[in-house]
């Protein structure tokens, strides 16, 4: 079945609230719906994150790829959806982003095409995921508000951002700790400390007391010995986020033993089958995995729910992303219970329902 159109349609998705990181500050998620469609009708749905300050892709940049794109796709069959992808990676060789909702829409319509759910195309090992809600960066007592707020519906794992304010860090940590004692915290720095800072806050947290499991990308990408230095003198599993982006990254980190845990990004890496090499890198290596996600709806969120819950692979889920979204485009992808994420129901594809508009 051959490919009859691609379209792409921009997305400007205010949040609940503005949500702050060691990097930056977002009060909007500014992405790019893509739809594919085949001849016989199938659709298939992608999700570009405008996630310039990390992968460089921008809403107008991921409208033009897309649009120059598309001729080369039109006609082709989707039955040869690897030949089509490794085709667009001739073409895109920088933003991994566009590139990632690209793949997505492409796999999402081949397997809306043969009638499979995507997490059975992808092993089918679990039909559900828990994952953790991320907290931003604001004041102690915010802090504490929302996750109790959260905890009251089921969550139990916190995700903190710090690496701007080192006391200011500690003390909303601590305040979160202490508020809901029963949680697990993680922290995650977005690159914000030295590598004695970060050693020097971990340890202050462990010795509090803190149910602190994981310490995520707590230096500057580039810092691989920092990085190293931190994970040797670290009492918990530090992971390295904005350091790897593709399978070779995965393999130089694991091959000098950077971090304990790899976190996967489909808008990092560029789509689900990247993420099957740097899966395979971690497994060999003896390295934990963490999926994570950008500012995405559930459109773009549904691929690594599938991944996770089709591969089994990953320790560590953050897919919370859509939770901090005033509205979505389309419904499906998942269902939600709590911080249960669904997808037994799913009947083919991503799952993802056609309003009556877009039919």
């Amino acid at each position: 079945m051959r490919i009859k159109s691609v379209e792409v349609i921009p997305l400007n998705i205010p949040l609940v609230e503005p949500f702050e990181i060691a990097i930056g500050k977002f009060s909007f998620a500014e992405n790019v719906l893509i739809k594919v469609q085949l001849e016989d009708g199938t659709v298939g749905y992608g999700e570009v994150s405008s996630s310039g300050i990390i992968t460089g892709d921008i809403q107008s940049t991921a409208i033009d790829i897309v649009k120059y794109i598309s001729p080369a796709l039109v006609g082709e069959s989707i039955e040869r959806y690897r030949y089509l992808i490794k085709k667009l990676r001739s073409i895109i060789k920088f933003h991994p982003g566009t590139f990632a909702g690209l793949e997505n829409a492409i796999l999402d319509a081949y397997t809306n095409y043969i009638g499979v759910p995507l997490y059975k195309f992808l092993g089918g090992a679990s039909y559900e995921i828990e994952s953790d809600v991320t907290l931003s960066i604001t004041t102690p007592e915010k802090a504490t508000e929302t996750a109790l707020s959260y905890f009251e519906k089921g969550y139990h794992i916190f995700k903190l951002k710090v690496g701007k304010d080192f006391d200011e860090d500690l003390k909303r940590v601590l305040a979160v700790s202490e508020a809901v004692p029963d949680c697990e915290i993680r922290v995650d720095a977005n690159q914000g400390y030295t590598p004695k800072e970060a050693v020097r806050f971990i340890n202050k947290l462990y010795s509090k007391d803190v149910n602190i499991t994981l310490f995520e990308q707590p230096v500057y990408w580039k810092d691989i010995q920092g990085l190293k230095f931190v994970t040797d003198h670290s009492p918990v599993p530090v992971a390295a986020d904005e350091t790897v982006f593709t399978a070779t990254d995965a393999f130089n980190v694991a091959r000098e033993r950077v971090v304990d845990v790899i976190n996967i990004k489909l808008a990092k890496c560029g789509g689900v089958l990247e993420a099957l090499d740097i899966i395979a890198v971690a497994k060999a290596s003896g390295l934990e995995l963490m999926i994570g996600c950008m500012v995405e709806s559930n459109i773009g969120l549904a691929p690594s729910v599938h991944l996770a819950c089709g591969t089994g692979e990953f320790s560590y889920i953050d897919l919370d992303s859509y939770l901090f979204l005033k509205e979505l485009p389309l419904k499906g992808g998942f269902e939600v219970d709590g911080p249960r994420l669904i997808v037994k129901n799913i009947k083919k594809g991503l799952g993802i329902e056609e309003s009556k508009k877009e039919k």
